[in-house]
């Protein structure tokens, strides 16, 4: 137990931090572009909607 407590406090924690962070970055990432490609999807939906009103 107490080589695990060493190893975590050490360079090997540091490793195991800096990839959980990384993971959190990136999952962050891929769900805001997620979110800005559905926002850009739902708005040209709602302008081809608006256009094809206006041209009846």
């Amino acid at each position: 137990m107490k080589e695990l407590f060493n190893y975590l406090n050490g360079t090997g924690g540091l490793l195991i931090l800096g990839f959980v962070v990384l993971i959190v970055f990136l999952i962050k990432k891929v769900r805001n572009e997620r979110y800005y490609r559905q926002m850009e999807k739902k708005r040209k939906e709602k302008d081809a909607k608006r256009n094809e009103q206006f041209s009846k």
